[in-house]
């Protein structure tokens, strides 16, 4: 080991000079790394800035839709790339009290009313109400949307997202958590396939999250 030693000092010089040689023999590959390092540093900031660009929420002024008795929003951006939103409206059919409506918007901010009415009279429950919407669009590119009767969670199907015809059957009832009502749906494309779907069940009073598994979105 000594005789090694001393071969290598004889050759390189002193241990100083060893170093030395090394750093300059290896410069280019610790440049490489260290600028690999700082890119890849900087493509992170980056990417965390662009998918959430600010770390408060921030409410935009204004009012997307106004009038009384509109709520539970749901928004499908189209094929063409504007925007529709199925929103509940409580204040136009006092025998029917509550329907699903639609607006339509290209920025997501400014929305003009749909004529008609989705999902009204006749579609519901015992009373008739169909609230809560919330639409998926298929692979085939047909629509599938979930609404909450008084008692449970119905579907209906759509070619065009306007025209809306109900789906046999009952999707979630309340038997199904021994709670009095059931509403407020909320459906998920699986990774692996099939749908997941969360929603709100009570009494009344008290309420809580359920959720359920399908494999084809209509039989839970």
């Amino acid at each position: 080991m000594k005789s090694f030693l001393g071969k290598a000092f004889k050759y390189f010089g002193a241990p100083a000079k060893v170093e030395v040689w090394a750093l300059e023999k290896f410069r280019p590959i610790i440049k490489a790394a260290v600028l690999f390092l700082i890119f890849s540093l900087a493509s992170v900031t980056l990417l965390k800035a662009e998918l959430w660009p600010c770390t408060t929420i921030k409410i935009e002024d204004g009012v997307r839709l106004g009038e009384r008795w509109t709520h539970n929003p749901c928004v499908v951006k189209l094929l063409n790339g504007s925007f529709r939103m199925y929103f509940s409206d409580a204040s136009c059919d006092q025998n029917y009290p509550i329907v699903v409506k639609s607006a339509i918007s290209r920025d997501g901010l400014s929305w003009e009313k749909e004529d008609g009415i989705r999902i009204g009279a006749g579609h519901g429950g015992q009373n008739g109400w169909a609230n809560s919407a919330d639409v998926k669009i298929l692979s085939d590119g047909t629509y599938r949307m979930y609404f909450s009767s008084d008692v449970s969670i119905l579907s209906a199907v759509s070619k065009d997202g306007v025209t809306w015809e109900k789906e046999e059957g009952v999707r979630i009832n309340n038997d199904s958590c021994s709670q009095k009502s059931v509403q407020g749906s909320l459906v998920v494309f699986l990774p692996m396939g099939g749908y997941r779907m969360y929603y709100c069940a009570g009494d009344g009073k008290n309420y809580k999250i359920f959720s359920a598994i399908s494999s084809d979105g209509l039989s839970w």
